[in-house]
């Protein structure tokens, strides 16, 4: 009998789970056909993803078929795709320089190298300009921004409000689509504007 109960038990902890799983993707869901057509492409591409997985697995564990063998050949390709000069790493590459450089201007450390006090630390074949009034004013600055940008982000999601929000003077009593849209509402502005 108590295996009974336990099946059942387990049945509707499944059923709970299935349930919330559901209602939470329909909230996600966005209402333009655009926005339904690209989040169910997401969806088709989070659950592709163990397959992809699989067959990489499968194809690294072929390196220790005989070299004579197609597994041991398509094994090989790939690692010479991998290894080789290709189009992704050379992407990869142009991307991260590009990022870096906007960093650089970001922080304020453009022709700035000469003036720290190691500017080859930690093995670097070309002076960069390390640890910098500038960038240190920068990543103070973000350090503010990020938490409070967080702050506003979750209370616009959910509309919870703890102590940080009421600091901030946001309410919980704004329904979702005002807490979202860029305007304010009616009985919040100023008198006479």
């Amino acid at each position: 009998m108590t295996d009974q109960v336990r099946g059942l038990e387990t049945e509707k902890a499944v059923q709970d789970l299935l349930k919330t799983a559901e209602a939470c993707l329909l909230k996600l869901m966005p209402g333009e056909p655009l926005g339904t057509t690209l989040f169910w492409f997401l969806v088709l591409c989070v659950l592709a993803v163990p397959f992809v997985f699989r067959y990489y697995i499968g194809l690294v564990g072929q390196g220790s078929q005989p070299e004579s063998s197609l597994e041991r050949q398509d094994y090989e390709k790939l690692r010479a795709s991998l290894a080789g000069d290709n189009r992704a790493a050379r992407l990869y590459a142009q991307w991260l320089i590009k990022f870096l450089d906007w960093i650089e201007r970001f922080c304020g450390d453009v022709g700035m190298a000469d003036r720290t006090l190691f500017p080859h630390s930690f093995w670097l074949t070309k002076p960069a300009p390390l640890w910098t009034a500038s960038a240190l004013d920068r990543c103070l600055l973000l350090a503010v921004i990020y938490p409070v940008a967080t702050i506003f982000l979750i209370w616009m999601l959910f509309g919870q409000v703890g102590p940080a929000e009421t600091a901030l003077g946001l309410r919980d009593d704004l329904p979702e689509w005002q807490r979202i849209s860029r305007t304010r509402p009616e009985h919040d502005r100023c008198a006479g504007s």
